[in-house]
């Protein structure tokens, strides 16, 4: 069973995926639901936590969540 590994440059180019998407929500949070900077901000804060903080749940390819 082979290991997928990241050269630093791709694991680079996943970071900063992770916080693009992190600017969406927070951009749609605001605009569509309303909510204030912080409340936005700590939305995006919980949401990188629960998801992101296994570094297993960071290799989740499209369609597999």
């Amino acid at each position: 069973m082979g290991h997928n590994t990241l050269t630093s440059r791709e694991m680079q180019v996943e970071r900063l995926k992770i916080k693009q998407i992190g600017q969406q929500l927070r951009n749609l949070s605001m605009k569509g639901a309303g909510l204030s900077a912080w409340e936005a901000e700590e939305l995006v804060r919980i949401t990188e936590e629960l998801f992101f903080r296994d570094s297993d749940l960071k290799q989740i390819l499209p369609g597999q969540m």
